[in-house]
Order: C-alpha cells, then structure tokens, then sequence
C-alpha cells in the first residue's frame, strides 16, 4: 500500500459528502445529523502501513537493539528535531553536575510540599473572608504564606535539567 498524496483523502472525503448530501436533497436517502463528523472522524485514523523510503527494516532493527541497551541512554533534544544518544553514566554524571552548581540550585534540607499543599488549599477560603479589593499580594504578605527565602528555593534561572540539549 502506498502513501495517499498530500490532499488525497480530504478531496476524497469532501466528495463522499457531496454526493451524499445531494442524494439526500433527491429523497433516495435519509443522513444522521452528525455524517458529517463521522466521517471526517473517520478520515482522520490513519490506517494500513505505510513504507518509508528513508527507513528499511535494518534502521528499524538498529534502534530496537539500541534502545534495549541499558548503557545507551537516548534523549529527544530540546531544540530541534534530533535524537542524542550518550552513555547512561556520563548523562547521569551531567545531570548531577548540573544540580550540583550552587548558583543555580540550593539544596534544601526538607520537604515542603505537604505544607505548602495545605498553606495553598486554605487559601481560597481566607480569600473569601478577606475584602474584594486585597490582592493576592497583600494576602500572601499578610498571611505569611511563604516568605521570599521559601520563593527563592523553588526558582532557578536554569529550568532546563537535559545536558543532552547543552554544549559542554
């Protein structure tokens, strides 16, 4: 089976529902009222198998045994369209390397999410006794809800953790 051309299906599609309605203005034939989104549903599925001429079966077998290499990590890059792959004890080595620059990061001793969960469930109902005018501002600073040196350990002007992406 080969690929259907660019617009191949569309026309075929807007063509079926063409002389589908115009049989249904005749009176031969009575539509549902949602043809038309059945079909176009329909046309969208892509089905059978379509052969590429770039990738054979050889390049398919290479990424398999590839991925089912535990040393071998491979990684999407974030930029454009590639794959990286690199040795899992060296991406393992970067990561940490990353996570480890204090001037990015600052490792905090315990875990604050729970309480931060339950500061942030409360906080539409002392929203609601507050006046309308306050901003979230003033409720934050008024509430003590979390100080500036809890906001500085959870922001980081590196967010992208992948030295898959970066040039080293």
């Amino acid at each position: 089976m080969s690929k259907p051309k660019k617009h191949q299906k569309r026309v075929e599609c807007e063509v079926l529902i063409d002389n589908v309605e115009n049989l249904a203005r005749k009176g031969e034939v009575t539509v549902k009222s949602t043809f038309k989104q059945e079909i176009v549903a329909k046309a969208s599925k892509t089905r059978g198998h379509f052969n590429s001429s770039i990738i054979n079966r050889r390049h398919n077998e290479a990424v398999k045994q590839l991925s089912s290499d535990d040393t071998i990590n491979i990684r999407k890059a974030v930029k454009n369209a590639t794959y990286v792959l690199m040795n899992t004890s060296e991406y393992f080595n970067k990561i940490d390397a990353i996570l480890a620059d204090d001037s990015k990061f600052v490792k905090i001793s315990k875990v604050l999410t729970e309480s931060l969960k339950k500061k942030l469930t409360s906080l539409p109902q002392e929203a609601a006794t507050l006046a309308p005018q306050s901003s979230l501002t003033s409720l934050l600073e008024s509430t003590a809800w979390i100080t500036a040196m809890e906001m500085l350990k959870y922001t980081s002007q590196e967010t992208n953790l992948d030295p898959s992406s970066h040039k080293y």
